[in-house]
């Protein structure tokens, strides 16, 4: 299994390297750890422009899309 997440950004356009910098590209061994990043990160990802994310297991939605408003 891998988990990742699945973004959704606010600009069409967001800027690569704020995205690159972000982490969202890892990938997670178990539910548990894809979700504590994301408690970690939470507020970053709002910096870089993530509107909302989806939780995937091997590509396959778990859940979402959750908005990351505050």
């Amino acid at each position: 299994m891998s988990f990742t997440w699945k973004p959704t950004f606010t600009s069409p356009h967001p800027d690569p390297t704020d995205v690159a910098e972000s982490g969202l590209d890892t990938e997670f061994t178990d539910q548990q750890e894809a979700e504590d990043w994301l408690r970690e990160n939470f507020d970053l990802l709002q910096e870089v422009g993530v509107a909302e994310v989806e939780l995937l297991d091997d590509g396959i939605v778990v859940y979402g899309p959750m908005s990351l408003d505050a």
